[in-house]
């Protein structure tokens, strides 16, 4: 009701204070984090999220394919490219190649990731992009603010 009938409909500012930062990555435009009486970050929450970490997680998972044929040439080329942090298979002891998790610069164009499965004939079955929660970054702001400073490149409230 909050979101959809005040915020939406009759275009209302609502102050939410919440330990919830799920229902707030959710409901919120605007998000500040208060660390001991200090707002130490206000952005949206998706400006939060992404400021704080250097990282995202890639995943993709395969079908029919096996590790020793396409999939190994695949991570030695995975791991060659510029902003790639690290590559990890998921591989059965039958061989079988799973799929396969990439740690990479947050801003990297995963186009070249892609085209570079695409390129060894590999099925993909899915691929996701694992991202921080606003949890997450709560925590990382909050175990890096000092002194009454905040962190990051925030605008000031």
């Amino acid at each position: 009701m909050l979101h959809d009938t005040l915020a939406r409909e009759e275009r209302k500012t609502i102050l939410l204070s919440t330990h919830n930062l799920y229902e707030a990555q959710d409901m919120c435009d605007r998000i500040a984090i208060l660390d001991r009486g200090k707002i130490t970050a206000c952005d949206t929450p998706d400006n939060i999220r992404h400021a704080i970490f250097e990282e995202k997680v890639f995943e993709m998972s395969f079908t029919d394919a096996i590790y020793y044929d396409e999939g190994g040439r695949l991570v030695d080329e995975l791991e060659k490219m510029a902003g790639v942090h690290g590559v990890t298979p998921e591989i059965d002891p039958d061989g079988s190649f799973r799929g396969i998790s990439i740690r990479v610069h947050k801003n990297m164009d995963i186009n070249e990731v892609l085209e570079a499965a695409m390129k060894r004939g590999l099925k993909m079955r899915s691929v996701n992009t694992n991202e921080p929660t606003l949890e997450e970054a709560f925590i990382a702001i909050t175990r890096q603010h000092k002194g009454g400073e905040a962190i990051g490149n925030w605008k000031s409230p």
